[in-house]
């Protein structure tokens, strides 16, 4: 009995700290501290969505130099810093084992595997090995990862989002215990009270009005000897079902992605370039639909988002390079007022369409590829 004392206290105690813990644990308001935005604990934490929105609007036409000289200010490293400083290990990485195996296309590159820093990142589904076995972010929208801390969050109000590929988790309490679940969870699993799941479409929907077709975000692959260009399609519309359908609330971002590789023994590999170039034209609209309580739909022009009439662009020297062309616009969630109203007195739903959508690029060694309708 005497033994079995001390351990029940330690128990009491360790309870009664936890609990303290939990108590003390600062609100969101002591946390900014009057301000609209602050890095907390290596965190972005925003006051509200307003907050992040008007941060992101300001931040997006920054250059990556830009946002890394403002991430140094800020005593905060994003997401898409660790994984350039990964990529670059891996060039290095890549370059040795090239060496080592003096060029021998018999090797795959999961004989070679990763280094260790990427691979951790593999582990913990914040780097996914795409169909190259190149490293990509587990993420739907670029822009993310210059928001998002070393695991992959970020807060905005009392809610935390952890965005991925296919999904974005909402932890409506901020409880950071959470965060691991979005690691495992797959399309179709029961979520846990307190957990939103926003699904990710990538459905363009060409042209307007109802003479339109929808149709799946594409891809451009071209080959030239040793070197490959490729160009992403990367549309991304993000569906928070906070509301019911078709009131979701809804964010749409639009990317094109360029990549330059070589054949590195038995794989292609990422291959550092400025011999490349990228051409658009691209109409985004904003449209209201209204389904009519008496059957039929009824399309109603809101506003332009953006247009790129024959926009050039000469990309760094680099692999991999991604031009924002719009990011974050807020579709709607038939709000009264917000986008229009129906003639039946009913709120329409948001909708991006694309009247004119196209892409063309050039790469190293006369390689070119165009993406669009």
């Amino acid at each position: 009995m005497k033994k079995l004392l001390p351990l029940f206290l330690l128990l009491l105690l360790g309870w009664s700290c936890e609990k303290e813990s939990l108590l003390t644990q600062p609100t969101l308001e002591q946390i900014l501290s009057g301000k609209k935005m602050i890095v907390f604990k290596g965190m972005l934490t925003f006051k509200d969505q307003s907050a992040f929105d008007t941060f992101v609007n300001d931040m997006t036409p920054k250059s990556n130099a830009e946002f890394e000289q403002w991430e140094k200010a800020n005593n905060f490293k994003s997401l898409a810093t660790i994984h350039k400083e990964i990529i670059a290990k891996e060039d290095d990485f890549l370059a040795a084992m090239e060496k080592k195996y003096n060029g021998d296309e018999s090797i795959s590159r999961k004989e070679i595997g990763y280094t260790g820093e990427a691979q951790k990142l593999i582990d913990e589904g914040l780097l996914v090995i795409n169909e190259y076995e190149t490293l990509d972010l587990n993420i739907p929208v670029h822009f993310y990862s210059r928001l998002l801390n070393k695991d992959g969050v970020l807060r905005i109000g009392n809610e935390l989002y952890v965005p991925k590929m296919n999904f974005v988790m909402v932890i409506k309490d901020a409880d950071l215990s959470k965060v691991s679940k979005a690691k495992t969870y797959m399309q179709g699993d029961p979520v846990e009270d307190g957990i939103l799941i926003a699904q990710v479409e990538r459905k363009i929907v060409s042209s307007n009005g109802a003479n339109s077709k929808v149709e799946y975000t594409g891809s451009c692959d071209t080959v030239s000897g040793s070197y490959r260009l490729i160009v992403y399609d990367e549309y991304s519309y993000i569906i928070y079902q906070d509301n019911s359908y078709p009131c979701d609330n809804v964010y749409s971002s639009y990317d094109i992605k360029l990549r330059s590789l070589k054949k590195i023994l038995g794989t292609w590999q990422n291959h550092n370039t400025s011999q490349w170039r990228l051409t658009s034209n691209l109409t985004a609209d904003h449209w209201g639909k209204c389904l009519l309580s008496g059957g039929g739909v009824v399309y109603s022009f809101i506003q332009n988002i953006v247009t790129y009439n024959n926009v050039a662009w000469t990309p760094p020297f680099d692999n991999t390079w991604i031009q924002p062309l719009y990011t974050n616009y807020h579709v709607g969630k038939c709000e009264s007022g917000g986008i229009g109203s129906c003639s039946d007195g009913s709120n329409p739903y948001g909708e991006i369409r694309f009247p004119v959508r196209q892409h063309w690029a050039t790469g190293i060694n006369a390689t070119a590829c165009y993406v669009g309708q």
